[in-house]
């Protein structure tokens, strides 16, 4: 073998070695509620990364026994396992969130957490069924409609899965591109609505480029100032409602669409489970949910794990583990909860990369909703390729010493993202009942 030859073999041994390891490292985490290792199914990324390995795999085997016969090919196939080994044991003590322990998915918020990265626009369709248009206040009934709609197959415009992973600047740019993309557009009025500057934009918008016949107009409540600013507004079909099931029964009516059931919590009326803060004792109403683990262990810097619960119907399985601790970092002040709505929205943007750490995660949408007369927050990604996570974050001050609680709540669910957002208002619902134990 000449050095050439060498030189060449010695090449493909390391691109196999690279190759091989990275492989291996991608496709394997630990899961959030899981006992073992487990494989994720194969994406396009981790098939063609897996197609790649292995080609180049066999070309090193291949080309080491056309140089040197059987011996030097048993001698490239044990250097390539060896150093694979060694490699891949390395990458993963450099990225331990990719083998993270059971229980552990979520960091503990006093964990120091780095840039997530790769935060990027998430749309990208040529047409919409329908844009989303609500004033920040009624964000959880816009969610709860988007998601359902999502869930039945339909392309929903909504800020919270489109632009707010964009970045300030393209914030208004990408408003208008998703309104002059969509073919109808649901809005969520009031004289909340009314008010603001951006919210009245986008009626102007959606009055210009769909028409006043193609907006379906929810009021919450019936309150006159849209119509005044919009007369034109007064053409469109509008609903007066009070929740996300008045609406959705009005856009089944007026649309025909099909819309699916939401994930239901289980009967039998409330069943509370309690959990240990630093400051007192909070409780949950744990309505179809079951205790997997009790929690109350303290960690690092004065958290304490809290209860591990499951809910599980047929085939539909829900995991969430509960950490409670203080404020993790400045960045997790909320502002206050009368700011604009650009203001509080450039806030979670900020606050993403800390809220969801070093999980190397595909970052999908980021919320707001209220609970204890505060801005709370959280973030929808997924991990692995199929693991789809909602990670709340829940700031609750104590009502007698007055010190703020950071509760974070990470739900697991493995499936589809249309079945992941079937079950999402279960998981704001069980959230927004956590209140302190008198």
């Amino acid at each position: 073998m000449d050095p050439a030859q060498l030189a060449v073999l010695g090449l493909m041994v390391i691109a196999s070695v690279i190759s091989l390891a990275r492989m291996f490292v991608t496709a394997a985490r630990w899961a959030p509620a899981g006992t073992a290792l487990e494989l994720r199914p194969p994406s396009e990324r981790t098939d063609r990364g897996g197609l790649l390995a292995g080609a180049i795999f066999i070309a090193t085997l291949i080309a080491a026994g056309a140089v040197g016969g059987l011996e030097t090919a048993a001698l490239a196939l044990g250097i390539v396992i060896v150093a694979t080994t060694a490699v891949t044991a390395a990458l993963a003590l450099l990225r331990p969130a990719t083998f993270r322990p059971t229980g552990q998915a979520s960091a503990p918020t006093g964990e120091a957490d780095a840039a997530a990265g790769g935060v990027a626009l998430v749309g990208g369709r040529d047409a919409y069924d329908v844009f989303v248009s609500y004033k920040s206040q009624d964000a959880q009934v816009a969610r709860e409609v988007v998601d359902r709609l999502l869930a039945s197959g339909h392309s929903v415009w909504f800020a919270e899965y489109e632009i707010l992973l964009a970045g300030r600047d393209q914030f208004q740019r990408a408003i208008l591109d998703g309104i002059a993309r969509s073919h109808r557009g649901i809005a969520l009025t009031n004289d909340r609505y009314a008010a603001s500057e951006h919210c009245r934009l986008e009626m102007t918008e959606l009055l210009e480029r769909v028409g006043p016949a193609n907006i379906i107009e929810a009021r919450l409540p019936v309150e006159e100032g849209t119509h005044q600013i919009f007369p034109r507004l007064r053409e469109s079909p509008q609903v007066s409602a009070t929740s996300s099931e008045d609406v959705l029964a009005f856009v089944r009516s007026e649309t025909g669409w099909d819309i699916r059931p939401a994930v239901a919590a289980g009967d039998g009326g409330p069943r509370p489970v309690e959990g240990r803060a630093p400051s007192g004792r909070y409780v949950l109403d744990a309505s179809g949910w079951e205790v997997v683990e009790g929690g109350g262990e303290r960690l690092a810097e004065g958290t304490i794990k809290g209860p591990v619960l499951r809910y599980e119907r047929a085939d539909h399985r829900l995991d969430v583990n509960i950490y409670a601790g203080p404020e993790s970092a400045p960045q997790a002040k909320r502002p206050d909860r009368g700011a604009d709505d650009r203001e509080m929205y450039d806030f979670l943007i900020d606050y993403l990369p800390h809220h969801v750490g070093r999980l190397g995660a595909d970052i999908r949408g980021v919320h707001l909703f209220f609970h204890g007369g505060l801005s709370q927050m959280a973030a929808t990604y997924r991990l692995a390729g199929f693991l789809w996570i909602r990670k709340h974050s829940v700031i609750l001050p104590h009502p007698r010493m007055g010190e703020p609680t950071e509760f974070v709540f990470t739900f697991g669910f493995p499936g589809t993202f249309a079945e992941y957002c079937r079950s999402t208002q279960l998981m704001d619902h069980l959230v927004t009942t956590l209140e302190w134990v008198a």
